[in-house]
């Protein structure tokens, strides 16, 4: 993993997002909001734009030496100093900062899998040659959050940004979060895919009741210490053992189990379908007679790819051996055959492809993505390898890989992809002859043979429908209302509101106004706004947007009976500018905390004085309200109104006794009652006039 930083401010727009990023230096304080964790090539897309956009603004006569740009490994620039030779260099528009280097950050989570972070001292740490290290490494995160029951963990580079390397990924974590809910009591994990990762990408990534958010585009670094740990697949195809084993393996061995543990049908690939897709490609298929066989000779990058010259006559060939199939297309071949039904006008998506592959009676790719599918589905298929060990998928019994003649000694054997196109250039003519000698009638007896087995090979359900995409849900459903869905209520928490709302229906008169600070759940602000009745006003100070909206529902389902209930974004108090730390909803919450995050929300207090009320029937502040500036800030109104303050759970008795202190002064009293008596300090406050008897409580006094 690394992160990025613009020399300037600059914005990126593309046909699927558009961001703002602001620039900065490596000098002195790090910019920890402007660090942005590159996913995808985000950062190679920024700095081709910038670099497009510094040319564009240049005199046309101006000659730029593009061969001086930087590669974000220099100290930052821009520089600009030229070549030596009168002509302007390229600045350099990104800075780099690498992994290790982000662990000088004390908020950056700590990584878990084979290069492990956090857990055994400073630095990244290999374990290479350990089997299972992920148990070891899951108990030592627990430790670190004692009491935490649910976990936010994150995915980073998601498996690449190929559709058939998020398949296999995919199923690699699936396994993982089986292996997850044995060591968590809770957990969701964000999948942060990256730039240049496809919409097919997020669909196939997209449905497990596991999986959180997905992001195409990166965090900064301040707003990825949200988790509470993640994993890494940064530079994929460059990663150790990655051609040494199955790619399903080193999934599962990179994340930090032994793959040879994990049962093979858990290798098994699963694919989810929209069902209108489905359909349409259904009816699509309708009316093809015999047996249909799909052909598929484009992949992903030109080193995998059947030579275009031959393609033709390896199918006319095929068509000859097979005299009982149809062979369906999704390209424009040149050749005409009335047992060739070419549905590229109609297979015009990746969804719509792999419904294709799943209707199919077998199949012969090049494609690894078309196997995968087909593994899901349970349809026979033959590999065509030119580069790849055909023996790379050994948990797909309906499969057969087989080798280009002679591949083993062509010059990219055993690699994904070529570098540059030069090096490519360099090296087809000797792929293109080697496909030329592939025998169609070798590779059709393979498919036979993998078509007769598939009635005795072991099933799998591997294809599910599903309509629209998979949403993690931002709320659940309890007896007192609407929840955040990870929130770890404290006890102590839920009977201070049971409390308050047994004290304060006694305060409270109907049809009256009442301000409620921070009540963090609806059980409260409902019961109040329950109580006020009719033609009632009440106020909520909620700066927490998720818990403020979750509120104004319970509200509107269970006390739509004519309050008017004002909503305020913000806290009370007289100070220019407040802050507090964001809340994830996606992590463990606590009502009684403002939230977890680094990165903090500015919020503008608002002073109940500046209100002018000429009625307050009671002001309540509940935790983690700031009880000192809301007091501050309702002085004078209390002074003039006497208004009853109800306060609580309050942590500590110091603040029990600063609140007496600041009320005494404008003839209050305070009464008190203790929530877990002998066990915590955790107490309710009520301060009244000093007129008003109190039953039940006992009173705050001065010796």
């Amino acid at each position: 993993m690394h992160a990025f930083l613009v020399a300037e401010d600059f914005t990126l727009s593309t046909s699927r997002f558009t961001r703002r990023y602001l620039g900065g230096t490596m000098q002195g304080e790090v910019p920890l909001d402007r660090l942005i964790i590159d996913i995808g090539a985000e950062a190679d897309m920024v700095r081709k734009a910038m670099e497009q956009d510094y040319k564009n603004k240049q005199p046309k006569d101006e000659i730029l030496d593009l061969n001086t740009s930087g590669d974000g490994d220099k100290p930052e620039g821009p520089t600009g100093s030229g070549d030596g030779d009168g002509k302007p260099a390229m600045p350099q528009f990104l800075t780099t900062v690498n992994e290790g280097a982000l662990l000088s950050w004390s908020g950056l989570p700590p990584r878990l899998g084979r290069v492990s972070s956090r857990f055994f001292g400073d630095g990244l740490f290999r374990h290479p040659d350990d089997g299972d290290v992920l148990a070891m490494q899951l108990q030592a995160l627990k430790a670190r959050h004692p009491g935490r029951k649910h976990f936010h963990l994150a995915v980073v580079n998601a498996f690449g940004t190929n559709l058939g390397d998020t398949m296999l990924g995919m199923t690699a974590l699936r396994y993982i979060a089986k292996y997850l809910k044995q060591h968590l009591d809770s957990f969701v994990i964000d999948l942060l895919l990256g730039a240049n990762a496809g919409v097919a990408n997020f669909d196939i990534a997209g449905h497990d009741d596991w999986v959180g958010d997905q992001h195409l585009i990166g965090p900064s670094i301040l707003d990825f210490g949200r988790y509470d740990a993640y994993f890494d697949f940064s530079g994929l195809i460059a990663l150790p053992r990655i051609t040494e084993m199955a790619i399903s393996d080193w999934y599962l061995w990179w994340c930090g189990l032994d793959p040879a543990a994990v049962p093979a049908p858990d290798k098994r690939n699963i694919m989810h379908h929209q069902w209108p897709i489905w359909q349409e490609v259904t009816r699509i298929l309708q009316g093809i007679k015999g047996k249909k066989i799909f052909f598929n000779p484009k992949a992903s990058v030109p080193l995998r790819t059947f030579a275009d010259d031959h393609v033709p006559k390896f199918l006319k060939r095929l068509l000859k051996v097979a005299p009982d199939v149809t062979i369906i297309i999704d390209r424009e071949i040149k050749l005409d055959h009335p047992r060739l039904v070419n549905l590229s006008k109609e297979i015009n998506s990746a969804t719509k492809f792999a419904a294709l592959v799943a209707h199919m009676d077998g199949m012969i790719s090049v494609d690894s993505f078309a196997l995968h599918a087909a593994d899901c589905a349970n349809v026979p298929s033959v590999g065509l390898f030119a580069s790849i060990d055909p023996y790379a998928y050994p948990y797909y019994p309906h499969h057969k890989g087989i080798l280009i003649p002679d591949g083993e000694t062509l010059p990219a054997y055993k690699r994904f992809k070529t570098n540059t196109d030069e090096e490519w250039n360099e090296i087809k003519d000797v792929y293109t002859e080697a496909w030329s000698r592939l025998d169609a009638e070798e590779v059709y007896k393979l498919l036979q043979e993998r078509m007769a087995a598939r009635g005795s090979a072991p099933g799998h359900n591997g294809t599910r429908m599903v309509f629209g995409q998979h949403q993690k849900a931002r709320y659940r459903q309890t007896g007192h209302g609407r929840f955040l869905p990870y929130e770890n209520t404290p006890d102590v928490w839920t009977r201070a509101q049971q409390r308050l709302i047994e004290i304060s229906r006694n305060l409270i008169r109907p049809r009256s106004r009442v301000i409620m600070v921070t009540p963090g759940q609806s059980m409260l602000p409902v019961a109040i706004a329950q109580h006020l009745e009719h033609s009632g006003h009440l106020d909520i100070f909620e700066p927490r947007e998720a818990r403020r909206r979750l509120i104004d529902m319970d509200i509107l389902d269970k006390a739509a009976n004519g309050v008017h209930v004002e909503y305020h974004d913000t806290i009370p108090g007289k100070v220019e500018q407040a802050g507090f730390p964001g809340e994830d909803v996606l992590a463990e919450t606590n009502p009684a905390i403002w939230g977890r995050m680094n990165r903090k929300k500015g919020v503008k207090p608002v002073s109940i004085d500046s209100m002018d009320l000429q009625v307050l029937n009671s002001l309540i502040l509940t935790a983690p309200a700031h009880w000192k500036l809301a007091l501050e800030s309702a002085m004078g109104t209390l002074e003039r109104l006497k208004t009853p303050v109800l306060i609580g759970p309050l942590s500590v008795l110091q603040d029990v006794r600063d609140i007496a202190t600041m009320l005494m002064p404008i003839k209050y009293q305070c009464w008190v009652e203790q929530l877990e008596p002998g066990k915590s300090e955790t107490t309710i406050l009520l301060a009244v006039g000093d007129q008003v008897k109190v039953q039940g409580l006992k009173r705050v006094q001065f010796s």
